[in-house]
């Protein structure tokens, strides 16, 4: 027979630190802050329950951490979920937050492990996801390569939209 083979799923150690930095913040205080402070916290929209955030946001470190699915991530937040009516038809609300935080961190991880590559790479190439929520500026970027130091990096650094 055969053996299975199992892949080993290494920890992303630049996108846990990414996360890990982040501080759990009321969505009522959230909002108040400027957009550079927004970077470093972490919030849901229409959540004010800190115990209910600090959830969510254990169920996202824990994806980052250890590659869980979706599906697990649900499962871990089921309390919120029903708590807000996020069940179907609501249930995009989940995976837009689901989908927004781990692709966010692993943008931020990649991002600063490019970053130290400057010197021995100093050339990035703009991918975009180009599916139908894709924006034309987005699509006109595809494919395009620009230095690491070059101005359109200040624009269109990862995540640099959502959905």
């Amino acid at each position: 027979m055969p053996q299975t083979v199992i892949p080993l799923r290494l920890p992303f150690l630049e996108a846990i630190e990414y996360w890990k930095k982040k501080v759990v913040l009321a969505n009522s205080v959230y909002t108040q802050l400027e957009k550079e402070v927004k970077k470093r916290a972490f919030s849901v929209a229409g959540i004010n329950n800190l115990d209910e955030l600090q959830l969510v946001y254990n169920a996202i470190h824990e994806a980052t951490a250890k590659g869980l699915t979706f599906i697990d991530f649900k499962d871990q937040i089921a309390d919120v979920i029903e708590a807000h009516g996020w069940t179907y038809p609501n249930d995009w609300r989940v995976k837009n937050i689901y989908r927004t935080n781990i692709q966010m961190n692993y943008n931020a991880g990649r991002y600063k492990q490019m970053n130290e590559e400057n010197d021995t790479r100093p050339y990035r190439m703009y991918i975009a996801v180009n599916d139908e929520n894709s924006r034309p500026n987005h699509v006109a970027l595809d494919g395009k390569i620009f230095r690491y130091d070059d101005p359109i990096w200040d624009y269109f650094k990862p995540l640099n939209g959502f959905g």
